[in-house]
């Protein structure tokens, strides 16, 4: 396609429906149950100080990779400064297997969401012209748009250094559910169903975010659209697994109703 047009072509409109359906219904969280699996094993390494093993043991029942288990370090504590930086801490590990399987299934989820937001920004780029419109926010200065290579990595990066509301919090809700379906109950916790309301709540507050098209070319509609089945899938955990029914639930509900009424 010569190079300034925006039509996209129809393989990469059936790529990104194939990519919604895998998302819709096999979502990236729904890790196989670690945490009541192998634990006297877990908890004889343990007691022998054999950390590392410990730890593997718990990825490869979180069907971690090889490289994805390389990635993981035991810290003194969380290192949140390095998002690329997967890690665990002794005192995560001494709670026992349970807990460092929803920990280390939320560190995989957090990690495969920013692996799919480039390989969509890739694809995006690679068969989208990067117009010089929708880049609002996100500093171009010296970058070539018209190459593709280049304009995926400036959308990656202005969609990390954003912080746009509505994507941040997707990623958080799938590391919290990628934690309930990894622990030895396939349920959160109160503290960790309190701070799903939370991200759920800044989700909803920044709804407008998913229309506004000045961030098109890196917070781009596929992710948008990926971004608003994550949250209504979570709305749906809320209010069906956690039973939080109530009015602010409700109009989360509605939202998402609202949503589904508009693209028919």
């Amino acid at each position: 396609m010569p190079r300034g047009l925006t039509k996209p072509k129809d393989d990469y409109n059936k790529g990104v429906l194939r990519g919604l359906l895998v998302l819709l219904f096999c979502p990236a969280w729904a890790f196989a149950s670690c945490g009541a699996h192998r634990v006297p094993h877990y908890d004889l390494l343990m007691r022998q100080n054999r950390y590392a093993e410990a730890l593997r043991l718990v990825l490869t029942d979180l069907n971690a990779t090889t490289e994805e288990k390389n990635q993981f370090k035991i810290l003194p504590v969380s290192d949140e400064d390095q998002p690329d930086t997967l890690s665990i801490t002794p005192s995560i590990l001494q709670k026992g297997k349970s807990a460092v399987c929803q920990e280390a299934a939320s560190e995989l989820e957090r990690l495969h969401s920013r692996q799919q937001d480039r390989r969509r920004l890739n694809a995006y780029h690679e068969e989208w012209i990067a117009a010089q419109t929708g880049w609002i926010g996100c500093d171009t200065t010296g970058k070539d748009l018209n190459q593709p290579a280049e304009a995926a990595k400036v959308a990656y990066h202005c969609l990390e250094d954003r912080s746009l509301a509505t994507h941040q919090a997707a990623i958080d809700i799938r590391a919290l559910l990628a934690r309930s379906s990894a622990g030895d109950v396939p349920r959160l916790n109160d503290e960790d169903a309190d701070t799903l309301q939370q991200q759920l709540r800044a989700f909803h507050e920044a709804w407008s975010t998913l229309d506004d098209k000045s961030s098109n070319s890196y917070y781009i509609p596929e992710i948008k659209r990926s971004d608003r089945i994550v949250f209504c899938r979570a709305v749906s955990y809320t209010r069906q697994t956690l039973q939080l029914r109530n009015e602010e639930t409700a109009s989360w509900q509605q939202s998402c109703r609202q949503l589904a009424v508009d693209k028919k």
